[in-house]
Order: structure tokens, then sequence, then C-alpha cells
């Protein structure tokens, strides 16, 4: 059912119908790099509820946003490489600032999916919850960052973006 599923990904049957139209797949790539790009640099957190399954691009969207809240149940998989595709840089860059190389390496050239608490484990998401608890949780979380300053977070999410991007101390 829908309910099951959070993202199967990107519509590799459009990829491949426009796979001798460079220009569109391009284009596509880059509307979704966007996409993913504004949810990264939000001024106010986000958080992504993963209660089915997130597959390829899906896990691309999950790693752009600051939360990711998940239940036992729900299942991960980064794709590309049974697709004969490449996992795009950025997000290959949230990926292994979340989970580090060894378990990035794991997810990207395995393709294979993995549930909920061992993406917690790995880092992939911050929470792992039970489905009756989900929504709670997440009501939870919103309201706590809500009460704290938006100039607050909105700096701090600069921050994050400045060491994103490899600044250092000694470039201030």
């Amino acid at each position: 059912s829908l309910d099951d599923i959070f993202s199967a990904g990107a519509d590799i049957g459009e990829l491949e119908k426009n796979s001798e139209h460079n220009n569109l797949r391009e284009e596509s790539y880059l509307a979704m790099e966007r996409g993913f790009k504004s949810i990264n640099e939000l001024e106010i957190p986000s958080l992504a509820v993963v209660k089915g399954s997130c597959y390829g691009a899906g896990v691309g969207l999950i790693l752009s946003c600051d939360f990711r809240i998940s239940l036992p149940t729900a299942k991960l998989s980064i794709t590309p490489a049974k697709l004969g595709m490449v996992f795009p840089l950025p997000e290959t860059r949230r990926l292994l600032n979340l989970v580090g190389p060894s378990d990035a390496r794991h997810l990207l050239f395995s393709a294979s999916p993995i549930q909920g608490d061992e993406a917690l484990q790995m880092g992939l998401v911050d929470k792992v919850v039970q489905d009756d608890e989900i929504d709670e949780t997440v009501k939870s979380l919103a309201s706590t960052m809500a009460e704290n300053s938006k100039c607050s977070i909105s700096g701090i999410k600069k921050i994050f973006k400045l060491i994103d991007e490899g600044a250092r101390d000694d470039n201030i």
C-alpha cells in the first residue's frame, strides 16, 4: 500500500525514456538537486519522518533534512549502483558526514536495503520509534525547536553550512 512507502526514488522509467535526451535527464537531475539544496538551506529545521520504504533519491531527500526519524520497520536503500548510475556528490557528502566512510561504502556499493534500527546504528536516521509513538515524537521535537530563537536556529544552520563547505576557524 502507499502508506508503506516514503519515497520510491526517482522515476527510473522516465530517466530511461529520456536517456537519449541528455538535456532532459540533466534538467531532471538539476531540479532534484535544487530541491534538496533548498531543503538543506532552510532557515528552520527540517524533519523527515520515514514510515515505510525509502529508496534512491528518497534517501537523498532525507539526507537534506536536519533530522530523520523512522519506524523500526522502515526500509532504506541507496540504489543507483543497481541501475548503472552514481549517487550525486552533494548527497554522497551528506551521507559520508552522517554515517562515515565504511557504512557509506556499504550502502552505496551494496544497494541493499537496511531497516530503521540498522539505519540508527549507522547514523543515517537520528531516532527510531514505534508507529504508535512517531507522531507524538515528531510533534514534541518540532515544538521544542519552535520555542527557541529563530535567529539562533538560523545562525546555527549557517555555521553548519560553513563547516560543510570546509570553513575552518582560521578562515573566519
